[in-house]
């Protein structure tokens, strides 16, 4: 398809649709302006005689480079009219950025506003006929430039490219994007199947159109025969303003402007007092429930009343795209009742590649079936044990190449003919896709295991609220990638002190640990509001910032030998020179598991090391210090997981995950609880409950949790490792803070995580016996609860736990539910314990105490 073809349809649309309105532009003065079909054909001949005028050929690059208008969208319909080859340029670039695009453009005529005209260097304008758009919406000559087109440096002219946008994505190099006209032509018939658009729809406009979504979907609305209504200078006020003017059917915007929304929403509905709340909140997870499952969107007609408050009342579908969109954020507007599509796409692939929308019954998450489009295709390559790869695509809407760049489009394509786009995802059974991050992205933790930025954002989101930040993965020579931080500098709070609290709330381990810290002005972003993350790691590589702190230093005064006999020496009580490096550590030495933890704590705090996941291999201190001088034997050990990603971080989705298993547990059994107020008001402690069946934990949880408010992220509990083996184990493990222990072997690691946790401030719980009762008897306690409590003088709270055996003994699969032949709720009886201090105490004496409260 070429410019005729485009040309003649631009005539028929008009024709067809010539009385029916077209844009709908409201100014910030409370002024409207308005086009019809027959007026915006009127302003498409007009700029076609301006480019004639220029003596300009077919096909040649003219630039638009203008504010978010509807003299944005005519003059580049009016250019495409005349077979001029469209350069849309982002006004909000900085003027040097501009200029090098003009250039690398090599474009024969200027289309404008007098604000960046007047900027951009004088020699650069007389090189061009340059046109700018005059209070009265009128495009002018401006007389500093040529009068007519200049001659390109390469004529290389393509007819089939009707347009050239520049994109960057998250780097910081912007690429030339040659768009067709048969890739815009075919998506509108694609977009249809999702949108259900039809003639008279009204669309809410306010993507860039020099951005391809807002590109694309200007020119599909306008062969729609539908009406645009775009605000002037755009802001969250005028964005209310417009919803209640205009009333649009369709909307469409970045991600986070629905977080923005929602959270708006929520907070008005608040406002109204807990029990509306709470019957709100109901209806919506009713809502949810039938359409997700019987596919009836009751949710329109009940909250028809927040359609009309927020959107105007005729709102009917939402779309959303260029990030990743939360699940919870698609989920709050689908339960709302309205239509949500997400439009997987890029520049590359064109709008859509994939998309959700009419044809999905309840598309949370995904980003759409990759069979739902016959003309496109969708495979995922170098896919990991999790199924996640780089999404390819192949699809008819895709950019014929980069422009004057035969190389770089090469390498975008495999050789079937696939896009490589860069991004990561996986397809579900029904052929759903999930993005999970980009590929250049990913920080490779030092488990092996591949993350997202954006992920590790989400589990710092509350703790950082009211901050603008973002993260990178920062390659380390050790070839992983350690996790930086980017905070925007805050008015009224001194670097030092924003400094200090983002290092409270990052700080301590786990699997999203924050390697360094960086204030910086502002966080680059990308037109359509994604990070540019290349631009964060330029940042990293150019110079090393004042207003950064590392958070953990590591420095070298003795050499290891000396500092592993000095340590053991202390801890055994011995002299260095009684000390035998055959000796055995146990045995001989006669170190504990506390002391080992210690000397294992001084060895890797003082030289940087990693050495407690070997330590099950180390019998005697030569031993220990061969491990320690040679650090790179604990990655020859094959581990099964990485005991700093542990206790896992739990997002607020987690947590309210956690809190429904809770309000599940309190219906379907009598949970009994005595002795409440044995515990302390401040301060944390650790739990030490006899242990009788898999759920104790959680039992014992929910009864505190019902009389006292626990912070449940900051929970924690040591559980043997086997639990990892089983996904339904594992993920209750993880929501209840599990520290996976190697029962039988090094428990070190476990040991020092605990530590850790505990001087953090979590509350822990711990079963003394190490493992279930099997006959209903108390087993042989361990003393690593009394080496625990004493190393961080944080008290012991002994919990007896009844019933709980009978409920879910050793040889059942899943717990009893109900008494049916007494017709009533199964009953656990839970007795808290006073606190035992054991400052002042042996080891023993905690044991002979706690052995006491269980009735030894």
């Amino acid at each position: 398809m070429y410019y005729k073809d485009l040309r003649s349809a631009i005539e028929q649309t008009c024709r067809n649709f010539k009385n029916n309105k077209f844009i709908t532009y409201y100014k910030e003065d409370d002024s409207e302006k308005g086009w019809t079909y027959k007026k915006a054909y009127e302003d498409i001949l007009e700029i076609e005689s301006l480019y004639q005028k220029l003596s300009c050929k077919e096909h040649d690059r003219v630039a638009i480079i203008m504010q978010h208008s509807p003299f944005a969208i005519l003059a580049g319909m009016g250019l495409a009219y005349a077979g001029a080859t469209l350069v849309l340029i982002d006004a909000t670039l900085p003027i040097k950025e501009i200029e090098k695009l003009l250039k690398n453009s090599d474009v024969e005529a200027v289309f404008s506003v007098s604000d960046i005209l007047e900027n951009i260097n004088k020699k650069i304008i007389s090189q061009y006929p340059c046109y700018c758009l005059n209070a009265e919406g009128k495009f002018i000559h401006i007389c500093d430039s040529k009068m007519t087109a200049r001659e390109c440096d390469i004529y290389d002219v393509e007819d089939d490219v009707m347009a050239i946008l520049y994109s960057s994505g998250t780097t910081a190099n912007m690429k030339g994007i040659c768009i067709t006209y048969q890739s815009i032509f075919d998506s509108i018939s694609i977009y249809q199947k999702v949108s259900g658009v039809k003639e008279g729809t009204k669309y809410l406009f306010i993507l860039p159109f020099n951005h391809i979504a807002g590109f694309t979907v200007a020119i599909q609305y306008f062969f729609f025969g539908c009406e645009l209504g775009m605000l002037e200078n755009a802001s969250s006020s005028k964005l209310t303003e417009g919803f209640q003017k205009f009333q649009p059917e369709f909307f469409a915007l970045v991600p986070k402007v629905y977080e923005v929304i929602q959270e708006k929403i929520e907070a008005s509905i608040k406002e109204k007092g807990v029990v509306v709340d709470k019957i709100i909140r109901g209806l919506m997870s009713f809502s949810g429930f039938v359409r997700k499952n019987f596919g009836i969107n009751i949710g329109k007609i009940l909250f028809k009343s927040i359609n009309k408050q927020v959107f105007g009342g005729k709102m009917t579908g939402l779309g959303t795209g260029a990030s990743p969109c939360k699940k919870e954020t698609a989920s709050f507007f689908l339960n709302l009742g309205y239509n949500w599509a997400d439009f997987y796409s890029s520049t590359e692939t064109g709008v859509p590649a994939i998309a959700t929308g009419i044809n999905d019954r309840y598309p949370a998450g995904s980003v759409g079936n990759i069979h739902q489009f016959k003309e496109i295709e969708v495979k995922i390559v170098e896919a990991d044990k999790d199924g996640i790869g780089e999404i390819c695509v192949k699809t008819p809407l895709r950019m014929k190449g980069y422009f004057r760049d035969a190389e770089l489009t090469r390498k975008a394509f495999d050789k079937e003919g696939y896009l490589k786009t860069g991004d990561l995802g996986y397809v579900n059974k029904k052929g759903y896709l999930y993005i999970t991050g980009r590929k250049k992205e990913a920080i490779l933790l030092h488990n092996g295991k591949k993350v997202s930025p954006i992920d590790v954002e989400e589990v710092y989101k509350e703790k950082l609220h009211g901050l603008t930040f973002a993260c990178c993965g920062i390659r380390a020579d050790d070839g992983f990638d350690e996790i930086h931080m980017f905070v925007e500098k805050k008015t009224g709070i001194q670097d030092d002190e924003l400094i200090e609290r983002v290092e409270k709330a990052t700080g301590g381990s786990g699997l999203y640990r924050i390697a360094r810290i960086h204030l910086i002005e502002s966080i680059p972003m990308t037109t359509v509001g994604k990070i540019k993350r290349g631009a964060l790691k330029e940042y990293i590589h150019a110079k090393s910032s004042k207003n950064s702190k590392i958070v953990q230093t590591k420095e070298k005064d003795r050499t290891i030998r000396e500092v592993a006999l000095a340590t053991i020496a202390k801890l055994s009580g011995k002299a260095v020179t009684q000390i035998s490096e055959d000796d055995c550590i146990l045995e001989d030495i006669g170190l504990d598991s506390l002391s080992i933890f210690e000397l294992v704590s001084t060895i890797e705090g003082k030289f940087g090391i990693n050495i407690a996941s070997a330590m099950g291999d180390v019998k005697t201190v030569d031993d220990f210090i061969r491990l320690s001088e040679n650090p790179s034997t604990t990655n020859k050990k094959l581990q099964k997981y990485d005991i700093d990603d542990f206790p896992m971080i739990r997002t607020a989705r987690d947590i309210r995950r956690l809190k429904r298993y809770m309000w599940l547990c309190s219906h379907l059994w009598k949970i009994e609880v005595n002795g409440i107020g044995n515990l302390p008001k401040q301060g944390n402690y650790i739990l030490a409950p006899n242990h009788e069946s898999h759920l104790d934990g959680l039992w014992i949880w929910t009864s505190i949790c019902k009389q006292q408010k626990i912070d449940l992220s900051k929970i924690c509990c040591m559980a043997k490792e086997e639990h990892l083996d089983s996904n339904f184990s594992s993920k209750f493990m993880n929501l209840l803070g599990g520290i996976p222990v190697e029962r039988a072997g090094n428990t070190t690691q476990a040991m020092k995580k605990s530590i850790e946790c505990l001087n953090n401030g979590y509350n822990m719980l711990i079963h003394p016996e190490g493992t279930r009762t099997r006959d209903g008897n108390i087993g042989v306690l361990k003393d690593g609860v009394a080496s625990l409590s004493k190393n961080t003088q944080v008290p012991i709270i002994p919990v007896f736990i009844e019933g709980a055996r009978e409920i879910y003994p050793p040889y059942r699969k899943y717990p009893k539910i109900f008494d049916f032949k007494h017709f009533r709720r199964r009953k656990i009886a839970i007795k808290i314990g006073k606190r035992i201090d054991t400052k002042l105490l042996e080891d023993t004496q905690v044991m002979n105490e706690i052995e006491t409260f269980f009735g030894g």
